[in-house]
């Protein structure tokens, strides 16, 4: 904890970014999928492509609908204990015209070797 939180990091008006200590650094991970697919689909729609899905690590953007099943697209929610190599989903919830994004705190987590308490990075 001793290298998280705003407090610790200040963008000064020069741009400049001053660090409390210096092994702080900026994950910009959540903001970055987000925005690359919000501008894939600018781009996919620019081209006349009209029913389209985007994932990207997790983010994903849907646009119309599935054409193959000819239905809305269908999104399967993980299960907290599913395995990479052997995923299996918990739910399933239709987007139209919308995006979601999921955390994979159950993936994307580490455990302190002292405490062995578990931090995930939200």
């Amino acid at each position: 904890m001793n290298y998280v939180g705003f407090d610790k990091v200040e963008l000064l008006k020069t741009g400049q970014v001053i660090k409390e200590k210096m092994n702080i650094y900026l994950d910009f991970n959540s903001i970055a999928k987000g925005y690359a697919i919000d501008k894939m689909a600018e781009y996919i729609q620019i081209n006349s492509i009209d029913n389209f899905r985007i994932e990207v690590g997790g983010e994903i953007r849907t646009i119309g609908k599935n054409l193959a099943y000819d239905m809305n697209w269908t999104i399967g929610i993980e299960r907290i204990d599913s395995k990479v190599d052997d995923r299996k989903s918990r739910a399933r919830i239709e987007l139209i015209n919308q995006s979601i994004a999921g955390s994979g705190n159950f993936r994307k987590n580490r455990f302190d070797p002292i405490t062995n308490k578990k931090y995930v990075h939200t």
